[in-house]
């Protein structure tokens, strides 16, 4: 009876294990990088979803360090009748977006996703000027 208890306790405890094991790993790259879900989408949303393919694990352990995730993300959008001035442009060719998270510290981002492949490729200036930022 004895054993039949321990056994039984034994197993209750490892899918107890793996379910938490899961639930920590949502994802894996390439790089053997494992990210939890709530991970995987902020990072979706703070530069674009794929761009956890391209993290290594010195990327993945700054991230952790910096805090990030406990911010607000704040995306802005632009379509192509806005002022030049805005945090986001997309036209039919591309998507230009400027995104910022602030908890300890303040991350920027600015991402470029082409729709379209140009056929003329050179190089771009991309500037941002913050205002009322704090120290």
């Amino acid at each position: 009876m004895k054993y039949m208890l321990l056994f039984c306790l034994l197993t209750t405890s490892l899918l107890v294990g793996d379910v938490s094991a899961a639930e920590s790993n949502f994802y894996t790259n390439k790089n053997g990088v494992s990210f939890t879900e709530k991970e995987y989408k902020f990072i979706s949303d703070f530069y674009f979803d794929g761009y956890q393919d391209y993290m290594t694990y010195n990327d993945y352990e700054k991230f952790l360090a910096s805090n990030i995730m406990k911010g607000e993300i704040k995306t802005i959008t632009l379509d192509d009748y806005s002022n030049s001035r805005s945090l986001e442009y997309e036209t039919k060719m591309k998507q230009l977006k400027l995104s910022s998270s602030c908890a300890d510290d303040c991350f920027v981002v600015t991402t470029l996703i082409w729709k379209v492949i140009p056929a003329v490729k050179s190089y771009d200036l991309i500037g941002a000027y913050f205002d009322n930022t704090r120290s």
